[in-house]
């Protein structure tokens, strides 16, 4: 296959022809560290594309293990991308190209969940999966101690996503894909990616349609609360800035472990894209409610239970005092908003199961301790997921023309005891419909109809990249997203659409007023 930096020679597997590995800018090692991506470097003869590429520098992660496993190999050297196309030959098709998520710090394009054959094996589409810099290297704000320079530094993974996405402009269709027809998917922090790139110029024209999985379009950080983090950086690597750019990796590394690793507040995302003023020029949220990106049809949702892959397995949370619930949200959220919160929380779910896999009510004397770690999963989730994807939606709607979709994802996944109910990423191997792939039924489980909803999930993405539109006949007709009805599909054994889920809640917030959600 001829790109316009050589030749490529893929690997088929069935339907479908894979190039791995392929180069979408220049290694950014050396001099082009923390800096913006630049154009691959031409090659001569035929280049091997028959392996991955790989990952970007990240720690082990115990949670990245069990949500597509821990990326097989890693370098600095890690700006590839992977494309999946039918045998057939067919040109013209629309494309799919997914942003992975992994809390801007872990992850990787070709980790087994992500497997663009399953998609593509139908001879519908092109998909491409991609690879980005990670933490520090990617999202690092250096402008203000390092100079001009690196004034791009804090959002080079950001710009590393531009880059693939204009190589999928200049290139794919070589491949047989349609560069007037890409849609962006991801999850978690791909899904806050796209949020970002949707408020950004630079990407007008590279993507047509999108899809935000478990995030939204708040995950940034301001200049300030970036350089915050840079300070903490520095210190933990014990040397002056000077010494990042020729630092080996590995301590970078340890250093960003240091800083994600603390328990205050701003560990959390440590990591995620900045309003620098240069590439991201005001807040993705609000410049998406003035206009921004008003062109593109989006589908947006989370899953119900989010925050349980994160809190099921926490030594002793179901049997934590009043008090305990208390420290623990006054300190993730803020103890003046929990004050505003709890009344309403606790009365909106009064004597309800609350997250699936904690299988508590609350008791007639108020809440015991199993019910108070389904509010705990109840306000963070709605936190740090569900109510700025509810926002984006919100100023989606008021802004644009272009249609608007909104799911919740409902399925309980019977692995772990049940703990785990409709858990964050459990979605993704239901919209790739790999639910029976060996080693997928640890997080999902075996339990009747996952099969199905896979089947219809697959079909409906498929479907939104295609026709624009995710309408299929193996799902309940799903309207638009908007105010007041705000209809809103429930992916789960039996799927319905419902108006307003958990509007309570959703209202509790609204009254609140703003939160610092991510």
């Amino acid at each position: 296959m001829l790109t316009r930096s050589g030749l490529l020679s893929g690997v088929q597997k069935g339907p479908v022809i894979q190039w791995r590995g392929v180069p979408y800018a220049a290694p950014p090692v050396g001099p082009l560290r923390f800096r913006p991506p630049q154009p691959p470097p031409p090659w001569k003869g035929v280049r091997d594309a028959s392996r991955f590429g790989p990952a970007a520098p990240q720690a082990i992660s115990p949670l990245q293990g069990l949500v597509g496993g821990q990326p097989g190999r890693w370098s600095e050297d890690c700006l590839y991308l992977n494309v999946f196309a039918p045998t057939d030959g067919r040109a013209g098709l629309p494309v799919m190209v997914w942003i992975h998520g992994g809390a801007f710090i872990g992850g990787s394009g070709s980790a087994r969940w992500y497997d663009g054959g399953r998609f593509a094996a139908g001879g519908e589409v092109v998909v491409v999966t991609l690879n980005y810099r990670l933490g520090a290297l990617g999202f690092l704000e250096l402008g203000a101690v390092a100079g001009d320079r690196y004034r791009e530094a804090g959002n080079c993974g950001i710009l590393d996503q531009l880059a693939a996405l204009g190589w999928v402009r200049d290139n794919i269709a070589a491949f047989g894909g349609d560069p007037a027809q890409v849609t962006v998917f991801g999850e978690s922090a791909g899904a806050m990616s796209i949020g970002v790139m949707l408020a950004m110029p630079a990407a007008g024209g590279l993507f047509h349609r999108a899809i935000l999985q478990s995030g939204a379009a708040s995950a940034y950080r301001t200049r300030d609360q970036a350089e915050h983090v840079t300070e903490r950086l520095l210190a933990a690597l014990g040397g002056p800035v000077e010494d990042l750019v020729a630092a080996p990796v590995e301590r970078i590394l340890e250093a960003q472990v240091a800083v994600t690793g603390s328990s205050d507040a701003a560990s959390y995302l440590a990591f995620r894209p900045v309003v620098d003023g240069v590439n991201v020029a005001e807040a993705p949220d609000r410049a998406i409610a003035a206009g921004r990106g008003a062109d593109i049809p989006v589908i947006v949702g989370t899953n119900r239970d989010e925050m349980t892959l994160f809190l099921a397995f926490d030594r002793g949370i179901g049997e934590m005092s009043a008090d305990q619930l208390d420290r623990r949200l006054g300190a993730t959220i803020g103890a003046s908003l929990w004050r505003r919160l709890e009344g309403g929380y606790r009365a909106a779910r009064a004597g309800l199961d609350g997250a699936a896999g904690f299988d508590g009510v609350a008791t007639a004397a108020g809440l015991d301790g199993v019910a108070r770690a389904e509010l705990l999963v109840a306000v963070t989730t709605d936190l740090v997921f569900r109510i700025p994807a509810l926002r984006l939606a919100e100023g989606l709607t008021t802004a644009r023309a272009a249609p608007v979709w909104m799911y919740r994802f409902d399925w309980t996944s019977p692995a772990a005891g049940g703990r785990l109910g409709a858990t964050h990423a459990l979605d993704i191997p239901f919209v790739w419909n790999l639910v029976d792939v060996p080693g997928v039924e640890l997080f999902t489980g075996e339990a009747p109809g996952r099969r199905s909803l896979a089947a219809a999930m697959h079909a409906a993405w498929l479907s939104f990249a295609t026709r624009g539109d995710p309408t299929t006949p193996l799902l309940p007709p799903w309207p638009r997203y908007a105010p007041p009805g705000r209809s809103t599909m429930v992916f789960d054994a039996e799927c319905q659409v419902l108006d307003d889920p958990n509007g309570t809640e959703r209202r509790i917030w609204d009254e609140a007023g703003p939160a610092e959600a991510s």
